[in-house]
């Protein structure tokens, strides 16, 4: 199996991703995971992709050369090692935090830094700010092996108090297949 992780950007319209992916399906790439959203009218997707075939960056570059020049999309790709590609396998605990207020100064740094000095992993963010001035984000996060739900809810209601935020954390119940 080869492995590529693809990042693209450009003006937002509607069915980019529908043309992206197509290109992909149509060039025998499987799409594992994928990230995509607008940026004050940018949009931005990065894509990580596998194939039986044995490909190279230029032939997956010149794959989207069309698309990239009639869409006028920034398209960079890397090509990953099947060691990159499975990362770190330990299965750990999965939790989401919310958190919403007044936007102003310092909130993402205040989050994640906390969430860094507690040996969470933020897998995942999206922030958003709504045009009457509410600032959002959405993580995703990996929880350390020895996590004490008590003690953090209590450390994040007093930084949430200090930053005049809001937040919901929920613990992710895993499921067996």
């Amino acid at each position: 199996m080869n492995y590529f992780i693809i990042s693209a950007f450009g003006k937002d319209q509607i069915g980019i991703v529908a043309k992206v992916t197509a290109v992909l399906k149509n060039s025998a790439y499987n799409v594992e995971d994928s990230s995509m959203t607008r940026l004050k009218g940018e949009f931005a997707m990065l894509i990580t992709i596998s194939t039986k075939d044995t490909v190279s960056v230029e032939d997956i570059n010149e794959t989207f050369a069309n698309i990239a020049q009639e869409n006028n999309l920034t398209i960079e790709l890397k090509k990953l090692s099947a060691t990159q590609w499975q990362g770190e396998v330990a299965k750990k605990a999965l939790a989401r935090l919310n958190i919403h207020g007044a936007d102003k100064l310092g909130i993402v740094a205040g989050i994640s830094g906390f969430l860094s000095a507690n040996n969470v992993n933020i897998y995942d963010l999206c922030t958003t700010l709504t045009p009457d001035g509410v600032f959002i984000m959405h993580f995703g996060l990996e929880l350390p092996e020895k996590f004490n739900k008590d003690e953090f809810d209590k450390s994040l209601t007093a930084l949430t108090s200090e930053l005049n935020v809001h937040a919901c954390f929920e613990m992710i119940e895993s499921v067996e297949l």
